[in-house]
């Protein structure tokens, strides 16, 4: 193990960047010098040994929204499934993808329902000029109702454009 020093922090950062092509190993972009984070796996706990399943040491280098990404699902593997160690962290994620790799079913949940559409009023106002009966008022809602559903389909006028 070699343990760095403060001030070899950006040497090694600038080294394994140019070692990576300047590409960020999780999302594939290039990394901005700025941008660039030297990541590594923190200790769980202050008196855990350093080394042991990787901790305190160095991985590589990443841009800065994967390193918060990785540090915050790192975080939430820990706090919602005490998951800390490398294999069970490693095993979650790769059953993550195989479950997201599933793809889905035909149902819509509830919570993503499509909003209603409103009856368009220029629409509403094209109908008034060609109709030769009485147009009911425009709805308050914005819904469509029956009567001038049948209205718009009587001359072939789509009630949301």
């Amino acid at each position: 193990m070699i343990f760095l020093k403060q001030f070899q922090i950006k040497e090694l950062r600038e080294q394994l960047l140019e070692k990576q092509n300047f590409t960020c190993p999780l999302c594939g972009e290039k990394i901005p010098p700025d941008k660039a984070v030297l990541d590594h796996q923190h200790r769980q706990k202050k008196t855990d040994p350093i080394g042991v399943d990787g901790d305190g040491m160095v991985r590589a280098v990443l841009c800065n929204n994967c390193n918060q990404i990785e540090g915050k699902i790192t975080s939430a593997l820990k706090r919602f499934k005490n998951i800390t160690k490398n294999d069970s962290k490693i095993k979650f994620l790769n059953n993550l993808i195989c479950y997201y790799n599933q793809g889905t079913t035909e149902y819509v949940h509830p919570s993503e329902k499509l909003p209603i559409q409103k009856v368009s009023k220029r629409q509403y106002n094209k109908l008034v000029k060609v109709c030769k009966t009485k147009v009911p008022d425009y709805p308050k809602s914005g819904t469509l109702t029956k009567a001038l559903k049948k209205l718009f389909e009587k001359y072939e006028i789509s009630p949301y454009i």
